[in-house]
């Protein structure tokens, strides 16, 4: 039977399901203990909660206030907060806004990356921007209440303490959408950034990896160049044996006219090898790899001559 081969994500998948898995067994676990603590607290004798808890659960009365608050808020009904909130701090920091503010805080936030500073600070603006707009509210209504009794007299007092109502009330509502459509631009550019910084990583990994290749090929057509430079060279000289024998062929046929014809020959011969190599050299100069191939081809038909002669 073959093996199953697995990819790195494929191993990634099961990973974030683990984490996901994890992650709601602990936001329910808590609403489970949480229930019970409540439970508990109304058979303790009063006075008794904090050691009964030490001695039975090992919880000091925080953990236990909050394990019941968490219980009593997300243990009702599922909602859109008890399915993004990624832990139990998350869910008890969350605690400061209502049902519906909590819905809402968690789609226009990502729940996974923010972290527990950034929602402190979130809560903590929308409750200040919650108390602003409350004593507004306030303030407008005791002026609505000092109006005095003859105000059916001046019913043009209360219509503009009404429109004024309304108006504070509308400016914040869309103070509080810029404040969230900010916040989600500057989410986005963080996430284009991100995106960017990854690309150029893959980008210089990539153009490393091809001038890494770009290095081996040159360094082994330099490699070939060398070895045929020394085969033609090697061509180039002619052992002094060789010579020898040559000289003494010429003197043997000085006096006949073969070795006229020879001389000749032999001359013509070093004389188109001469071209040969300065045409070769000048290829060199415009297209080494043709010279390269022609300096193969003559080492070889030379090697031929030469066994052809011996």
């Amino acid at each position: 039977m073959s093996e199953i081969i697995r990819d790195a994500a494929t191993i990634a998948g099961e990973i974030n399901a683990i984490k996901q898995e994890v992650r709601e067994t602990a936001i329910r676990g808590t609403i489970e203990i949480g229930k019970r603590l409540i439970e508990a607290k109304s058979l303790v004798p009063y006075g008794q909660w904090g050691k009964w808890l030490e001695e039975n659960v090992d919880y000091s009365e925080r953990t236990a206030q909050d394990a019941m608050r968490i219980a009593m808020e997300y243990g009702k009904r599922e909602t859109q907060a008890l399915a993004e909130i990624q832990n139990t701090t998350q869910a008890v920091l969350l605690l400061a806004l209502s049902s519906a503010e909590r819905d809402r805080f968690v789609q226009e936030h990502d729940m996974k990356t923010i972290s527990t500073r950034e929602l402190e600070d979130e809560i903590k603006q929308l409750k200040a921007e919650k108390e602003k707009q409350q004593l507004t509210i306030e303030e407008l209504m005791g002026q609505l209440e000092t109006v005095p009794a003859q105000q059916e007299e001046k019913p043009d007092r209360t219509a503009e303490l009404e429109q004024q109502l309304a108006e504070v009330q509308k400016q914040l509502s869309e103070a509080e959408k810029r404040r969230m459509n900010d916040l989600s631009a500057e989410q986005e550019k963080t996430k284009k950034a991100s995106a960017e910084a990854s690309k150029l990583r893959t980008d210089l990994a990539e153009a490393k990896k091809q001038t890494e290749t770009k290095e081996k090929q040159l360094l082994r057509t330099e490699e070939e160049l060398v070895e045929a430079r020394k085969a033609v060279q090697t061509v180039e000289v002619v052992p002094a044996a060789v010579e020898k024998e040559l000289e003494a062929l010429r003197k043997k046929a000085a006096s006949s006219g073969a070795e006229i014809e020879m001389r000749a020959a032999f001359d013509g011969l070093k004389a188109a090898f001469e071209r040969l190599m300065d045409k070769l050299e000048e290829a060199e100069e415009t297209d080494g790899d043709t010279a390269l191939k022609y300096r193969g081809a003559f080492h070889r038909a030379m090697l031929t001559m030469a066994e052809r002669v011996k």
